[in-house]
């Protein structure tokens, strides 16, 4: 007897005029708690069940809605009070009212398992004896089969808490995304800024706000991930500030125009695409750090090291925050000026177009 994927169908049974059908009972229900109790005369007491007792209730009084939801008796279309009229059964050689098999597949149908229709037509040709062991066996397999996973499933579990504590104790940025944070650095570098000390939080905030874009969503979910990308962010800016200082001090002391300057720095440092021309506040951006660093080439390499070029930088955009504000569109007479001087003082190549802003 095959009982896979089977479900119980109902028994028909003659009752008075008002009465569609008895359904199964839902008793027993000590059968499926643990250690499954004893299955003796007291389980099924003499009489309750078999064709010897017609009016036996294996499920109880409860209604066919409740044991199967898609079945509606209000929708269930019939004449007079007549089970046999209403349901379509009828009786086996053995005297026992079975469900006809287009009433069979009315329910396959209404669950939605037309795989299963073989064994449902199976099932409801068995006694009420032989469909309670074939739900019986049914339940301990599922049973069993549940009892797998779920062993599995806390193998998984364990492994996975091992694995994140391991992971949270020894994370390390891996080598994609340290070249990307590089590059978001000197992105930003090359960005018009009202102070550049404030490049490595604008870092931050791109990978907190946009993390899945470069497969860094740790960075927001996890703060021992997010301590120790900012320090390597930190470091970045530090090493590329001192970089991006080097290049504006030979191009200074070279004598290269301002032009000619930017074309070479700008695809370095710029993401994603390098712009064509290059806008006219990134021009006043350069023009202005090199104004800074005129005075200060001949200082480069004295001990000490530091020329004080960041921190005259910092008082520059300080002085132009309170004369103009920090808006770039206010900006835009104060560009035109530091780059007609910087051209006027180092020259100017001759360009195809003008920069845009």
């Amino acid at each position: 007897m095959s009982t896979n994927s089977i479900s119980p169908g109902p028994s028909r049974i003659a009752g008075s005029p008002s009465t569609r059908f008895v359904p199964y009972s839902c008793g027993s229900a000590h059968l499926f708690s643990e250690g499954l109790g004893v299955l003796d005369e007291n389980t099924f007491p003499q009489g309750s069940l078999g064709p010897g007792n017609p009016n036996a209730s294996v499920f109880g009084n409860c209604h066919i809605e409740q044991i199967f939801p898609a079945y509606n008796s209000a929708s269930t279309p019939h004449t007079g009070n007549s089970v046999n009229a209403s349901l379509n059964v009828s009786e086996n050689h053995c005297g026992q009212t079975t469900v006809s098999p287009s009433e069979v597949d009315k329910f396959v149908n209404e669950f939605g398992i037309p795989e299963h229709r073989n064994g449902v037509h199976h099932f409801s040709q068995m006694t009420p004896e032989q469909q309670m062991v074939a739900l019986f066996c049914g339940l301990m397999r599922n049973r069993a089969n549940f009892d797998d996973i779920k062993d599995r499933l806390t193998m998984v579990e364990d492994k996975i808490n091992v694995t994140d504590k391991k992971v949270s104790m020894n994370w390390e940025l891996p080598p994609p995304q340290q070249t990307i944070i590089r590059k978001l650095v000197r992105h930003y570098l090359i960005q018009p800024q009202n102070a550049y000390g404030v490049v490595p939080g604008q870092v931050g905030t791109y990978l907190y706000d946009r993390g899945e874009t470069v497969r860094m969503q740790l960075y927001k979910q996890d703060a021992a991930v997010r301590e120790i990308t900012d320090v390597f962010i930190r470091k970045q800016f530090n090493e590329n500030k001192s970089s991006f200082r080097k290049a504006i001090f030979a191009s200074v002391k070279d004598g290269v125009c301002l032009d000619d300057f930017a074309a070479k720095i700008v695809p370095s440092y710029h993401l994603p695409a390098i712009p064509k021309p290059i806008p006219r506040r990134i021009l006043g951006a350069l023009a202005m750090l090199r104004d800074v660093a005129a005075p200060l080439v001949d200082m480069e390499g004295r001990r000490g090291g530091d020329t004080g070029f960041w921190k005259n930088v910092d008082k520059k955009l300080s002085t132009l925050a309170k004369r103009y504000g920090t808006e770039r569109s206010r900006l835009t007479g104060w560009e035109d000026e530091v780059i007609d001087s910087d051209n006027h003082f180092y020259g100017r190549q001759t360009v195809a177009a003008s920069p845009a802003r």
